[in-house]
């Protein structure tokens, strides 16, 4: 019999294994277990987990006897030597790269590890939106521009990048009553306490390798006690097309204007969620308007390709 810590039996028989249970354990490590492999992963790291430009990837606890292979989910922005491990960061790139390394030669055969390294500075897509009355985010999608309530205690947290930083920096503008600490990583703002108020906030990150670029958001004040609810744009900055998600489309127009003012887009939207093509336009800064017979309620809308 052994020591029993598995609830496999009434309190009355805990205290120990039967042989039945200790083969039905030792199975999941053999050939062919769900655990197999469980040896060699247990312990094994790969390190560093942020790299700038050059470095050499490195298995810790490698079990003795073996052999690694190395390669990169993404060979354009973070190139590996398979057999030393040496990491080019190619070009400007800035993002996540899944690392997989093959260690070979054991006494369970090959086993494959992956882990996530970021590569280059901090770059975020966009914020997640929490408020007192509504989860700005629809079905967790990442944007940057939102409808929320007057007189709202909001928290935006930039989105995604989970690795170390070094300092945080955020700046605000526009019509807002107060907003917190700018060196942080999340900003808490209070709305303005009046309907069709504009701000804007932007944020940057630095790690190891240097400061990120600045990504904007910004929210305009709707009339939430009037029955009003978010309307939501994504994704911002677009490529090909952008979706609006409007709550109320049956009563609503919508209206895009570049830079110059000059319309580039209108319709009467005759679902809730609309698609607008913007893959024909110039990249840069557009404005889309919202308009219901309360009043007009504007976003910014980045075409970037």
């Amino acid at each position: 019999m052994f020591m029993n810590y598995m609830d496999y039996t009434d309190d009355v028989g805990m205290n120990m294994f039967t042989y039945g249970q200790r083969q039905r354990m030792r199975a999941n490590f053999n050939p062919g277990g769900f655990r197999e492999n469980a040896d060699y992963a247990t312990g094994i790291s790969i390190t560093p987990s942020i790299i700038c430009t050059t470095d050499t990837l490195e298995v810790q606890n490698q079990p003795a006897g073996t052999t690694v292979t190395w390669s990169s989910s993404n060979p354009s922005g973070l190139s590996v030597n398979s057999t030393t491990g040496i990491a080019i960061r190619e070009g400007n790139f800035n993002g996540e790269v899944t690392i997989t390394v093959i260690i070979s030669g054991g006494a369970c055969g090959a086993v494959d590890i992956e882990r996530n390294v970021w590569v280059g500075v901090p770059v975020f897509e966009g914020f997640h939106l929490t408020g007192q009355h509504f989860d700005y985010n629809p079905n967790g999608m990442i944007i940057t521009s939102y409808s929320v309530c007057p007189s709202e205690w909001l928290s935006f947290i930039p989105q995604s990048y989970n690795y170390e930083f070094l300092e945080h920096e955020w700046t605000i503008s526009g019509l807002y009553q107060h907003a917190g600490t700018l060196n942080i990583p999340h900003l808490f703002v209070i709305s303005s306490n009046q309907t069709a108020q504009f701000f804007e906030v932007n944020y940057r990150a630095r790690n190891t390798c240097g400061w990120g670029p600045w990504r904007t958001g910004s929210a305009t004040t709707m009339n939430c006690e009037g029955g009003e609810e978010p309307d939501f744009v994504y994704p911002n900055p677009a490529n090909m097309s952008i979706n609006i998600s409007l709550q109320d489309f049956e009563s609503s127009e919508l209206r895009l204007y570049n830079e110059k003012q000059e319309l580039e887009y209108s319709s009467k939207p005759n679902a809730k969620i609309t698609t607008i093509p913007v893959s024909n336009l110039p990249e840069g800064n557009y404005y889309l308007n919202i308009i219901y017979k309360e009043g007009i309620i504007q976003k910014r809308v980045i075409v970037k390709h």
